[in-house]
């Protein structure tokens, strides 16, 4: 019987090899049947009537016969359908690894089921366990091989195994498997190690040693001798397996991926990157004519840079110029390998650079000045010529504009390059144009669509990728001021974006399609127009106004008080479509904050109140606790620039943290502050973040400027924050301790600004800041000095419109260091551009320093000129809404100052010029004795809390913006303490 069957199944097989119209037949007329009859005859269980030979025969020509039927051509696959897809799962639901098979039983089903992976993606009840069977067969294998108990055929039964494992959608942290990995591939090191030829190698000696001997193979010896690994590229190393290749290869690609999930004691443990002998043997795999072992190669190396350790910042670039070459090489070659991409490699590349090295990557240095980048700029210009563009060319094309991207983010000159294609932002508009048509056309339609599928079936549309590549491009413009005001200059493009963000508002409103690939690859898309838009809506941008009156503001109010977007909006509602994809909700907050902040930067008061009618106050600050710090940090920054300038913002979030019921409806104390446990929120804040971390040192920045803008109202919320002991402590803790850096020093002088303002006195403005020469500021002040103060105010805000920047605005420029902070304190825009990390504008800079030089010291004049109309000015802009004004916060020391606001300012419209910045107390200055006992009184408890000694230790320690603000702030002090 048996006989009869294996001559029937060789008879059939002779019938259909090399036949796929054949195949299709037989698998079309008998039906499932015989099909499945044959697979229960390869996979299933032994006949116990037939002899052990004649059944491992027929279980041989089963085998070989199912292995010509899932081999099938594509489109007899696709005419198959269903058919087709049932064998292939059948198969899958009847394979089972043991340890009695033999070894060519295994063999044939690991390549069976690397022929199903390979057709089918789908994912079984049984596959994950399948799975794990796979592992623990290769990992019996493995060892057997590596301590040579196999047999020489084990070497193609793991390749296979391999293949199986990689073909795993999302691989597993199996530490048997990694393990298993690192020793095939120290087996497979050692094996070739002795064909390694050297022409030369170069390596950089120590300069703490002397010259020695040394051994070109002791690679013990030569790492204590010279620094890092010995740079060398010996010649190629040719294996003449395939075998060989095919693990070597597939074995370094699950352990690269593996290395990153395991534990940081076994991967330290096995640590390949730490085997120099390894390590030269990769090098000379560089110059292979097999591209297999030559992407391995090129793979290894980039994954030191962008999954190593975290002192991977401090990784020396020399060695990245020795494989540079031949990953760019890779760009001209189309068979490679599945499991390595050359374009993504270069763009995971860049971005890793622009992460450590933003103002000098060298690779982007390297394409540069071999001209590559032309050659880049050129495919990409190929790309977009083509007429027609299939599945594979559009992947392509969003690759190469994904790697602009990434090039251009910090690189001017890589933009002028770009822009030479004079219908680059043509084919975005059309790229961006495309995609909305697709979503309208979906959105129109979804009421006739069918969702009994399920969410992961609402795969993405076709041109999600290309199009998520062009807004990232436009981001990357976006961030040149010289691209802002020249290529930029389109509302083409604004409203595409626009309209981009408010379509996928609409879809995310469905909660049939939250948690669905769908609506993550439009999320993707919709963070990166927000970051777009928050560039084209900077002060200086000719796009700003067209995207206001467009609806940016009501678009971004939409999506913070969304239930997606806002967990704190509706609790009850959105949890799984926030948890499918956390981080690319997060990177819409941040985005959507980022937008508000850069509109509301050194705008009007009129302009904040709008804001808040449209997004309560309430609103933003459900994000002031959010997970992720760069969403806290463009809150708090926005927060910042609202309470700039601004008593109605100050008492509008002071309402929103009021405990008067709490406290029973008693005040502090006699002056009529309010209770609110907003002091008590941002000391908790400041206690809770890291300033040695970059995130949390900007959102510690924006804790303190807020306090700076409430100590820089009037006397009652000066008073508020003297209160705040906890507050004060945290100020004399970060001027006292001893190091810091760039973060530290910004997080400095912001304290210095908080203890500035609160010793400063409405009438303090007496004290002159006199520029070397006439200014013309104080010349019209001389000629109008009859002319109303109102006029004297308007120029004071026209000058402080024309610079409104931090009291630091750069490290270098110290002109605005010297004036008394009479203003609130705006946010930093040359350090708000939207990117992951952030840009300093140098270019916009450059083109306005002269302008900037020139106005910082007429700001200054007025602003002291003005100084005594503190809550004359801050009245003003509470009776623009009376509404407000019954307030019990606007206290009476205001009422009295009013009248004495007026002569002084009269007083200082006459200053005399003196020498560069000579400051100057005429005798009659006229302090009203209640204000000075105030100022005196906060300065006699900072002195008794120690912060004078720490402020006159910072005037000689630390960075020069610190140290210029502690010496004014310590010489109004030293006034304060004579009783002048």
């Amino acid at each position: 019987m048996a006989t009869d069957t294996i001559r029937d199944l060789r008879h059939l097989k002779s019938s259909l090899i090399g036949d796929d119209l054949a195949k299709w037949r037989f698998l079309k007329d008998p039906g499932e049947a015989m099909v499945a009859r044959i697979i229960d005859t390869a996979l299933g269980p032994q006949n116990k009537g037939a002899s052990s030979n004649e059944s491992e025969n027929l279980r041989s020509e089963a085998f070989d016969l199912i292995l010509m039927l899932v081999n099938l051509g594509g489109n007899e696959k696709q005419g198959l359908g269903d058919t087709y897809n049932a064998m292939v799962q059948l198969i899958l639901s009847k394979i089972r690894f043991s340890k009695v098979d033999s070894y060519l039983t295994a063999l044939r089903k690991a390549q069976l089921m690397n022929l199903c992976l390979e057709n089918v993606h789908t994912s079984l009840p049984g596959l994950l366990d399948l799975h794990a069977a796979v592992r623990a067969t290769f990992v019996r294998y493995v060892h057997e091989r590596v301590h040579n108990r196999g047999s020489p055929f084990y070497d193609t039964i793991i390749a296979e195994l391999l293949c199986c494992i990689s073909r795993q959608e999302a691989l597993e942290a199996d530490t048997d498997v990694f393990l298993a990995t690192y020793a095939l591939l120290q087996k497979m090191s050692e094996k070739y190690q002795h064909q390694l030829h050297f022409r030369y190698m170069v390596a950089e000696r120590r300069l703490d040693q002397d010259s020695q001997q040394y051994s070109l193979y002791d690679f013990a010896q030569s790492q204590r001798s010279f620094t890092k690994s010995p740079y060398g590229c010996p010649d190629p190393v040719e294996p003449r397996s395939a075998t060989d290749v095919s693990l070597f290869c597939l074995s370094l690609n699950i352990y690269l991926d593996l290395r990153g999930a395991m534990d940081l004691s076994v991967a330290n443990g096995a640590n390949l990157k730490e085997s120099k002998s390894f390590q030269l043997l990769l090098m000379s795999f560089l110059k292979s004519h097999n591209m297999a072992l030559r992407c391995s190669a090129l793979k290894f190396m980039a994954d030191g840079y962008l999954h190593g350790s975290s002192d991977t910042n401090s990784v020396e670039t020399e060695g990245l110029f020795l494989w540079l070459p031949h990953l760019c090489e890779c760009l001209n070659y189309e068979s490679l390998p599945w499991w390595f991409d050359a374009i993504d490699t270069l763009t995971d590349l860049v971005n890793w650079c622009n992460e450590h090295h933003p103002l000098n990557n060298p690779i982007s240095n390297f394409l540069l000045e071999t001209n590559l980048m032309n050659s880049i700029v050129h495919m990409l210009a190929q790309c977009l010529a083509l007429y027609r563009r299939d599945h594979d060319t559009l992947g392509t094309m969003g690759k190469l504009i994904k790697l602009c991207a990434a090039l251009t983010s910090f690189s001017e000159t890589t933009r002028r390059r770009l822009f030479t294609n004079k219908a680059l932002l043509q084919h975005a508009e059309t790229g961006l144009d495309l995609h909305l048509q697709l979503l309208d056309c979906f959105i129109a339609q979804k009421s006739t669509v069918s969702f009994d599928l399920q969410k992961k079936d609402l795969q993405p549309l076709y041109d999600t990728e290309c199009t998520f590549s062009w807004v990232l491009l436009l981001k990357s413009f976006s961030r040149s001021v010289t691209a802002l005001r020249t290529f930029l200059k389109r509302n083409r493009l604004a409203e595409l974006l626009l309209n981009l963000v408010k379509r996928t508002c609409v879809l995310s409103e469905d909660p049939q399609f939250r948690g669905s690939a769908l609506l993550n690859g439009e999320i993707k898309i919709m963070s990166a127009a927000l970051g777009t838009l928050s560039n084209f809506v900077v002060e200086f941008s000719n796009l700003q106004s067209h995207i206001v009156e467009n609806g940016i503001i009501e678009v971004v109010g939409k999506i913070l008080k969304s239930s997606l977007f806002n967990e704190n909006a509706n609790a009850e509602i959105g949890a799984a479509g926030r948890d499918s994809c956390p981080s690319r909700i997060q990177d819409v907050q941040k985005n959507a904050l980022w937008v508000l902040r850069h509109l509301m930067y050194n705008s009007h008061n009129e302009e904040k109140l709008e804001l808040i009618s449209i997004i309560p106050m309430e609103t933003i600050l459900q994000f002031v606790n959010n997970s992720n710090w760069l969403v806290q940090e463009q809150c708090f920054q926005l927060l910042r620039n609202l309470t700039c300038n601004s008593r109605k913002m100050v008492n509008i979030l002071l309402e929103n943290f009021d405990d008067s019921e709490n406290s029973g409806g008693l005040q502090a104390h006699s002056g009529g502050a309010r209770s609110t446990y907003l002091f008590e929120f941002l000391a908790h804040k400041l206690k809770m973040l890291d300033p040695e971390d970059a995130s949390q040192a900007k959102t510690l920045e924006g804790v303190l400027y807020i306090i700076v803008n409430i100590t820089a109202i009037n006397e009652n919320k000066r008073q508020m924050v003297i209160d705040q002991d906890d507050i004060l402590l945290f100020i004399k803790q970060v001027l006292s301790s001893v190091g810091g850096g760039y973060h530290r020093a910004d997080i400095e002088v912001a304290c210095l600004w908080i203890l500035t303002n609160l010793i400063w006195a409405s009438t303090t403005s007496n004290f002159l800041i006199s520029a070397t020469q006439p200014h013309p500021v104080s010349e019209q002040t001389a000629s109008h000095a009859s002319g109303s103060s109102s006029l004297l105010r308007h120029n004071a805000q026209t000058d402080d419109k024309d610079l409104s920047r931090e009291p630091r605005r750069d490290r270098n420029d110290n002109d605005d260091q010297d004036e008394p902070m009479r203003d609130n304190v705006h946010d930093e825009l040359s350090n708000g551009f939207s990117q992951d990390g952030e840009e300093s504008l140098q270019e916009h800079e450059h083109e306005q320093g002269a302008e900037q030089g020139q106005v910082q010291v007429r700001r200054s004049q007025n602003e002291i000129m003005d100084d005594g109309n503190d809550d004359d000015d801050d009245d003003d802009d509470d009776d623009e809404d009376d509404d407000h004004e019954e307030e019990e916060d606007e206290d009476r020391i205001s009422e009295d100052e009013d009248d004495e606001d007026d002569s002084s300012s009269q007083r200082a419209l006459d200053p005399t010029v003196r020498t560069a910045f000579e400051l100057t107390r005429p005798k009659n200055f006229g302090l009203p004795a209640k204000l000075r006992i105030f100022a005196a009184q906060r300065c006699a408890k900072l002195v008794q809390m120690g912060l004078y000694d720490v402020v006159k230790t910072s005037t000689i320690a630390g960075d020069m913006a610190v140290r210029d603000q502690a010496k004014l702030l310590l010489f109004h002090m030293d006034l304060l303490r004579r009783g002048i």
